[in-house]
């Protein structure tokens, strides 16, 4: 399992979020990849993200399992994971 994390640098919600992703994936020991909405834009294309910043995508053996979108709290997104781990 791991995650990937599409934020931007230009995103206020995102720099929020990227500490809130750190200790979410350290808590559950996933591989956090991050991508950048700009600079990675193929990649970003074909996981078919919106304009909505940013995005935490969950894999388990290479298939999306989860998808959060926007700013959520860290409570919201370690009981997400939780579930399916």
């Amino acid at each position: 399992m791991y995650l990937v994390k599409i934020n931007a640098m230009w995103c206020p919600s995102c720099l929020i979020m990227n500490s809130i992703y750190e200790k979410v994936s350290e808590k559950f020991n996933l591989k956090l990849k991050a991508l950048d909405y700009d600079m990675d834009e193929e990649e970003v294309k074909a996981l078919s993200v919106g304009n909505i910043l940013p995005v935490l995508i969950l894999y388990k053996n290479n298939e999306e399992i989860l998808r959060i979108i926007g700013e959520q709290s860290y409570q919201y997104i370690e009981k997400k994971i939780g579930e399916l781990i």
